[in-house]
């Protein structure tokens, strides 16, 4: 059985004495001297407690001026099957759009693996920026076959659903998707866009939606800050 030594504990207390005293995002916490006397514990097991809070997300330290709360993480619910735009706005969340490119291109042998199409068809690239709170959120990268949506570059991504508009103008119903969760290193691109280090890594969500009869219309890769969101499933066991 793992030892549970004192900062272990002395973080679990902090994390209590956040909520019980309703502390907000941003707002700053007690000094380390200040923690020391309130829980009489020596300063650095304080220091060790709050820099494991820092690791967990749950605080962020600023130079000089000391600890402060995070800002709390979206949660992206991954048993249920929607478009970013509607888990927005089921969780009363405002969320913007940036339309960064949308454009033609011949597909690589892994989108077309994805899609089930001829390597070389040619799909619609479309990247789109989600901003929250004025920060960027997620890099996200369509694919969409050019055949199934003619035009499609002329809608308005910024202010529409895509999933509304395959719906509402091309009559695709998309009714499900696989997804896969791995973590990336931003490249430069990726750096800019969504204002990260270099070695801040990142989730990326991988989907491949269908419709009802199974058809392939959408691979997508949500590139996305794991210090601004994190994704959950529920599990069940299955009766024997």
């Amino acid at each position: 059985m793992k030892n549970v030594t004192l900062d272990i504990v002395l973080a679990e207390r902090i994390k209590s004495f956040m909520k019980r005293y309703q502390l907000e995002e941003q707002e700053q916490l007690p000094s380390n001297r200040e923690l020391a006397k309130m829980f009489e514990v020596q300063r650095l097991t304080v220091t060790a407690a709050l820099n494991r809070l820092v690791n967990e997300g749950v605080i962020y330290a600023v130079p000089r001026k000391g600890y402060f709360v995070s800002e709390k993480k979206i949660v992206r619910d991954l048993v249920k099957f929607e478009s970013f735009s509607e888990m927005a706005k089921s969780k009363g969340l405002e969320i913007s759009t940036k339309s960064i490119s949308v454009r033609k291109i011949k597909s690589s042998k892994p989108i077309s693996r994805a899609l089930d199409i001829l390597e070389g068809t040619t799909v619609y690239e479309i990247k789109r920026l989600r901003i929250y709170k004025n920060k960027p959120l997620a890099l996200e990268i369509s694919f969409i076959p050019e055949h199934l949506t003619k035009e499609l570059e002329k809608q308005d991504l910024e202010n529409n659903s895509l999933y509304d508009i395959l719906t509402r103008l091309y009559g695709i119903v998309l009714e499900g998707a696989s997804q896969e969760i791995t973590m990336a290193m931003p490249d430069r691109e990726y750096q800019s866009l969504l204002e990260v280090d270099s070695n801040d890594a990142l989730l990326v969500l991988k989907s491949i939606a269908y419709t009802e009869a199974g058809t392939r219309i959408e691979y997508s890769e949500s590139i996305t800050r794991g210090d601004r969101c994190t994704f959950m499933n529920v599990l069940t066991r299955e009766e024997l």
